[in-house]
């Protein structure tokens, strides 16, 4: 992608909707009768496009910082989430960066 003139790569990803919060993976899982090998994107992307249907917006997430495994984006106040409904720190906000903010579109 080029955005303002520098050159960005993305990564994309579907994003589901539960309980108030977009979960997508942050990984790539590669199986197969033997093994499965998980590798995080650190080094091949720069930006995560994570596409929800429920919401139907596409959030640009920087791939640095981000835990491998999967991710949470809060797209409901905090204060409407129950405690129960959430077992790890919740993102209400992407962090500003020099390449983009959540929500993209």
């Amino acid at each position: 992608m080029d955005i303002d003139g520098e050159f960005v790569r993305a990564q994309c990803k579907t994003g589901r909707l539960r309980r108030g919060v977009i979960l997508f993976n942050t990984q790539s899982v590669q199986s197969n009768m033997n093994r499965t090998v998980a590798r995080d994107y650190t080094d091949e992307a720069d930006l995560f496009l994570v596409y929800c249907a429920d919401t139907e917006r596409i959030y640009a997430v920087p791939v640095d910082g981000v835990a491998s495994g999967y991710m949470r984006l809060g797209v409901t106040p905090p204060s409407t989430i129950r405690p129960e409904a959430s077992t790890g720190p919740v993102i209400t906000s992407c962090p500003d960066s020099s390449i983009g903010r959540a929500p993209l579109l």
